[in-house]
């Protein structure tokens, strides 16, 4: 996403009246506000997420170890599967873990000395304009904060839709890994008797 360059002429500074700048400046701390909120609806989200994808991964590895107890993981293609989903799995976790991390958002408001220091129009000898350069200076500060919030969200929007994404196509990934695995090893097995007799306890 492009910045967006200000382009306001000192011409047009010139005409602003107060109540435009006041507009423009309430609009601006809105969008900044929105911006801040957005990264909160996404952090939910992705908590969401996350911990469907961990309840996968529980569910799945205590079926393994249910079966192992009970000496009944005898089927190749089911071991197989499970371990494949559980990298799937992981590779997502490790994907979306970054969405949770802490990022750095620009807030609304200004610190004391960005806004009383040298550069504050004390020459300007009507109240009026002295108010608008002062909000002006702030509206300029909150576009550049509104645009480096705007692009860390797109960002972490990116990797939670993908997550999403590739949580959604898991069911497809599980049924064609296990009969895809399940032909293989028939084929191996047709090809090599002498392997079929070593996996005898197992079975397809």
């Amino acid at each position: 996403m492009a910045e967006k360059q200000w382009q306001i002429t000192e011409e047009s500074v010139k005409n602003l009246e107060l109540c435009d700048v006041k507009f423009a400046f309430e609009q601006a701390e809105k969008q900044l506000n929105g911006t801040v909120e957005e990264s909160s609806v996404l952090i939910t989200r992705t908590i969401v997420l996350l911990t469907l994808m961990l309840g996968f991964v529980t569910s799945i590895i205590g079926y393994v170890i249910d079966k192992i107890e009970k000496n009944n993981l005898n089927s190749i293609p089911l071991i197989s599967t499970l371990l494949l989903t559980l990298i799937y799995l992981f590779i997502q976790i490790f994907k979306i873990k970054d969405n949770i991390k802490g990022h750095r958002y620009a807030t609304a408001g200004s610190e004391p000395i960005d806004l009383l220091s040298d550069w504050y129009p004390y020459t300007y000898p009507n109240k009026e304009k002295r108010e608008i350069a002062v909000m002006l200076a702030e509206i300029r500060s909150y576009q550049k904060r509104i645009e480096s919030n705007k692009k860390t969200n797109e960002r972490r929007w990116v990797i939670f839709n993908h997550s999403l994404k590739m949580i959604a196509l898991l069911p497809i990934f599980i049924a064609s890994s296990y009969f895809l695995i399940r032909l293989l090893l028939s084929m191996l097995f047709v090809c090599y008797p002498d392997l079929s007799q070593a996996f005898a306890s197992y079975h397809l």
